[in-house]
């Protein structure tokens, strides 16, 4: 099992700042895997980084929103595709990367189960719902996918 108890003791729920201080820190988290440069295979395709991801995944639900994705939105999809059970990965003739599909629903289902970390950071952080409701159609766009009325109002995006 991995121990992320140091991360946890400084970022943990109870370490957050509030309103702005908060907001400030969303988008600020950089994930990195070294010694896998040399590796052929994608991120999601890689053991270790997939457990490690699960279980990151598991003590802190709240990474994909203070994610920074460094100028590359398509590393978040990746990441996300750790943590779930079934994916399929297919290389495009002459593309340079493979690509990682799901079942739409699975994907769904998994940003769902992030929608209370969300509603608490955005609480928190004292995020306007039209600034949610952006935010959650960004994030839900990178997947392919649109946030429903149901989504919006868990998240309080609408009344």
């Amino acid at each position: 099992m991995l121990d992320f108890s140091v991360f946890l003791q400084r970022y943990g729920v109870e370490q957050w700042p509030s309103g702005a201080a908060l907001r400030k820190q969303m988008g600020s988290l950089m994930i990195t895997f070294h010694g896998y440069d040399d590796d052929q295979r994608e991120l999601h395709c890689i053991p270790e980084v997939r457990r490690f991801v699960k279980e990151f995944h598991r003590i802190w639900q709240y990474w994909l929103y203070f994610l920074c994705p460094a100028g590359d939105v398509s590393s978040l999809p990746c990441l996300a595709a750790c943590c779930l059970d079934k994916i399929s990965v297919f290389q495009v003739e002459g593309a340079p990367l493979c690509a990682v599909d799901c079942e739409p629903d699975d994907m769904r289902a998994f940003l769902a189960g992030l929608l209370p970390g969300f509603k608490l950071i955005a609480d928190q952080a004292k995020v306007f719902p039209e600034i949610r409701r952006q935010h959650l159609v960004e994030n839900y766009a990178l997947f392919g996918l649109k946030p429903d009325d149901v989504v919006l109002k868990v998240a309080g995006a609408i009344g």
